[in-house]
């Protein structure tokens, strides 16, 4: 009869000749049917079990189960995956060859050469991106300010890329030097390309030491962004999916650059560098915890900022236990814009200590001891006990598994940034509380210009560093009528107030100084005092020299 059993069941009909005995533990051995040559083996466990007995029409079968460890063939593991080439159309290769026709026209002879500049008609023959031009040129053997291109060298390098049938593979593998992907390096070539001739860089072309930190600020900012900012390369799919190219191609249709709001805009990188210059006291290029813990008027709880010096957040050990330009430019962006995806995951590794992929009930309670701490220390109205905290958090977030965390629960819920803010930053959380106040969120609202010129609302880093900026500005020129900053408060026992009295003194020397500048040196009984530079100004004059 046919076996009533199915899946991995094989019916084995005993032998009659001799007593039946019941298979054990002991057993041999189940019996496995020849294998087929043209079969490859396959590595199969037999661990045999007490046989079950099943009786139908007078026939007693013995039924034995045979557990399959492993159905995949035993060389598979061994033997190196077959490539596949990418399938390269027709059309395309014929569009390589008249390209390469097109641009053997602008070499007179086999002799001459291209300077960078020239080379740009060769890039925009192939149609890459103005602003690929130094990357594509010192990759076909160009020097920048020394040896040209000739024709034989783009040649040679041009048809490498006949395998790459798009623009963004033709992109993506004139910038890899090395390996399947991008490390920051590869990018630095395009960021130098933007300083040397965007014309809203002009003034940046005689300040070597501002163009470096620049190119810094826009590559770490690029790696910031993309999907998996913890590994320090980039993919191709990471470079399709995040918009790299698009990103440097904008950069053609704006000549101002302050006008856009991504990793290119000086007027982010302004406010990046001078908000480092504030903390780096010795200018020697690193942050200490010290210095660090005075961010924002000590905004910041001492165990997060610990766990920020060790590293998690970046996933990079801090040398020396100090801060870099580089690890600040995440640590800023992270603050500053918790809610973003990058912010999000920075915070949600420092918040993880044992580094389980999760946030235990014992983690919140580390963090939220010292913000307790501080909530009473800056005599805030609503102190909270740990029970009642640790409800309001988990109704805000309705994790899975009410006794932890994880970072899918995060993205999940829209309070992400609220609740790193009430365990940590305890400036941003008492803006939270204020903004219940319609006056205050009108005061608080920026606005900005989008892309199609129209009014939109920004949040997040967009906004601190629109208000940031405008606050740098007022201290420079001394524009009374931008006299609102984001960061200058001071807490008195019932409201949250700004700090009147750093805009009053600094009328009051203002008036001073014109109040002199008009007297005689006679009237003044000395004589003239040499002008004392501004605070701002004395930052970017005294910018230590290059590291």
């Amino acid at each position: 009869m046919p076996s009533p059993f199915s899946g991995g069941l094989t019916a084995i009909k005993p032998d009659t000749s001799q007593p039946h005995v019941a298979a054990s533990a002991e057993a041999d051995e189940c019996i496995i049917p020849a294998k087929s040559p043209h079969r490859p083996r396959r590595k199969v466990k037999r661990d045999v079990i007490p046989c079950v007995e099943v009786v139908g029409e007078g026939k007693r079968w013995e039924v034995e189960k045979r557990e399959i460890v492993e159905s995949t063939t035993v060389f598979s593991k061994t033997m190196p995956r077959f490539p596949f080439p990418p399938l390269i159309s027709g059309a395309h290769q014929e569009r390589h060859r008249e390209i390469l026709t097109q641009i053997r026209t602008l070499f007179t002879d086999p002799t001459q050469t291209l300077s960078e500049h020239d080379f740009i008609a060769v890039t925009r023959m192939c149609g890459i991106p103005r602003y690929i031009n130094r990357a594509l040129f010192m990759r076909c053997g160009g020097e920048v300010d020394g040896v040209g291109v000739c024709f034989e060298g783009f040649e040679r390098f041009w048809r490498r890329l006949l395998n790459c049938p798009t623009t963004h593979e033709t992109v993506f593998a004139i910038l890899r030097k090395e390996g399947n992907s991008l490390s920051e390096d590869d990018f630095r070539v395009v960021v130098q390309d933007v300083c040397a001739h965007h014309p809203g860089l002009v003034f940046l072309r005689d300040m070597p030491v501002f163009q470096t930190r620049y190119v810094d600020t826009v590559v770490t900012r690029i790696f910031y962004d993309k999907t998996r900012n913890i590994v320090p390369r980039m993919t191709f799919k990471e470079f399709k999916k995040d918009g790299v190219m698009e990103l440097v191609q904008g950069l053609e249709k704006e000549d101002d650059i302050n006008m856009t709001r991504n990793a290119f805009s000086y007027k982010h990188f302004y406010v990046i560098y001078c908000k480092f210059w504030e903390l780096d006291t010795d200018h020697d290029l690193h942050i200490s915890f010290s210095s660090l813990s005075t961010y924002e008027n000590s905004c910041l709880s001492a165990p997060i900022l610990r766990r920020v010096f060790s590293g998690a957040g970046r996933g990079q050990h801090l040398q020396n236990d100090l801060m870099t330009y580089r690890d600040f430019i995440w640590f800023i962006l992270a603050v500053e814009d918790k809610a973003s995806r990058a912010g999000m995951e920075y915070w949600f590794r420092c918040l993880d200590i044992d580094g389980d992929g999760v946030i235990s009930l014992w983690e919140l309670q580390e963090f939220f001891g010292e913000q307790a701490r501080r909530m009473e220390e800056w005599r805030m109205s609503d102190l909270w006990k740990w029970g009642d905290f640790l409800c309001a958090v988990l109704d805000m977030i309705n994790p899975k598994d009410p006794t932890r965390i994880s970072l899918h629960d995060l993205r999940r819920s829209n309070n992400a940034a609220l609740i790193f803010d009430m365990l940590f930053d305890i400036r941003k959380y008492d803006l939270h509380l204020r903004r219940i106040d319609p006056g205050f969120r009108e005061w608080d609202d920026v606005f900005g210009v989008d892309d199609s010129g129209d009014r939109v609302k920004l949040e997040g880093w967009d906004k601190y560093a629109e208000r940031a900026y405008d606050e740098l500005a007022f201290d420079e020129s001394h524009n009374e009528s931008s006299n609102f900053s984001s960061g200058r408060f001071y807490m008195d026992d019932t409201e949250l107030w700004e700090d009147d009295d750093d805009v009053d003194l600094a009328r009051d020397t203002r008036l001073e100084d014109e109040d002199r500048q008009e007297e005689s040196p006679e009237e003044r009984g000395t004589s003239p005092e040499p002008m004392i530079l501004d605070e701002n100004d004395e930052e970017e004059t005294a910018v230590p020299e290059e590291v």
